[in-house]
């Protein structure tokens, strides 16, 4: 059930014009945090999207706000469980969408990264949160619901 709800938001939220999303209505609160590492220049970079309404209302308008919040419910950490320094551009309007990025440089691809993806967990009980992890080639999608904790990156 929580992998055919994860798939209907991706389509919602991923295709322009789809459905509820395009009317400004969404039936899931939902982001995506998409993650590529790459080994040959030890970098691993992030791109979110996520309802621009939903991350408004919850975490403010401001580009320093939405940044504050990004920081403080988007954690990547390295091996010793530390987080690694995130640093979020602007939130850029993407539609109903705003999207971040990052880019982590200087990270070592084969050490045991973990990722927490918790983006309006704490204001939305059916909230739904998928990372998609793209590494040497291959990619896998994880699920985040609300209350789950960090876990290591596929």
């Amino acid at each position: 059930m929580r992998r055919a709800l994860a798939v209907a938001w991706l389509c919602a939220i991923t295709l322009p014009g789809a459905g509820v999303a395009a009317r400004g209505l969404h039936p899931l609160h939902s982001s995506v945090l998409e993650l590529t590492v790459d080994r040959d220049r030890r970098e691993l970079h992030g791109r979110l999207r996520a309802f621009a309404d939903d991350l408004g209302r919850v975490a403010g308008t401001t580009p320093d706000a939405l940044r504050a919040y990004l920081a403080a419910h988007v954690a990547i950490t390295g091996p010793s469980g530390a987080p690694l320094p995130v640093a979020w551009s602007v939130p850029a309007r993407d539609g109903d969408a705003l999207v971040a990025t990052f880019a982590l440089r200087g990270v070592d691809a084969s050490a045991r990264l973990a990722v927490r993806h918790a983006v309006l967990s704490d204001a939305f009980p059916d909230q739904v949160n998928l990372v998609r992890v793209v590494r040497d080639g291959r990619s896998a999608t994880m699920l985040f619901m609300p209350g789950d904790g960090p876990r290591p990156l596929p």
